[in-house]
């Protein structure tokens, strides 16, 4: 259809399509924000923008690695999910495996990068879970009751 018009208005026809992408919601793809980043966004936070409208706070991906395809537009990435704060590891039987896992559905929604929250103590805050179930602040001071 674009090859029928003429050259002038082929031009701006290209132009205005990612506006009406963006104003309908459409947004970019996991693997478009990725591409965007410095390094292919390897070390960045990512998150559904879904998840924001949600009200679903704090949920984010921790991005290890990336292979992208067809300039960024496809591709593969890993990761952890930090779930309202707190790390989530599967499960290989009973153990939890401690590593990244591949980010499904970054096809599916629009996705954004965000900026979690981060301790001083540590690059990327990691919750810890201790036996009885509640969350550990790694940074608190034991000396003050909580």
């Amino acid at each position: 259809m674009a090859s029928s018009l003429p050259p002038a208005v082929a031009k701006l026809a290209i132009k205005v399509k990612p506006l009406f992408a963006k104003r309908l919601g459409g947004g970019h793809n996991l693997y478009q924000t990725l591409s965007l980043l410095p390094k292919d966004g390897v070390g960045s936070y990512v998150a559904q923008a879904r998840w924001a409208a949600k009200g679903i706070p704090s949920c984010y991906w921790y991005v290890t690695r990336v292979k992208l395809k067809d300039g960024g537009l496809h591709g593969k990435a890993w990761g952890r999910l930090f779930w309202r704060g707190v790390v989530q590891f599967r499960l290989r039987g009973r153990r939890p495996v401690k590593e990244e896992e591949l980010i499904k559905g970054g096809l599916k929604y629009g996705w954004v990068r965000v900026h979690p929250k981060k301790d001083h103590a540590s690059d990327v805050n990691i919750p810890v879970k201790n036996i009885s179930g509640t969350v550990a602040d790694p940074v608190a001071d034991p000396k003050k009751p909580a």
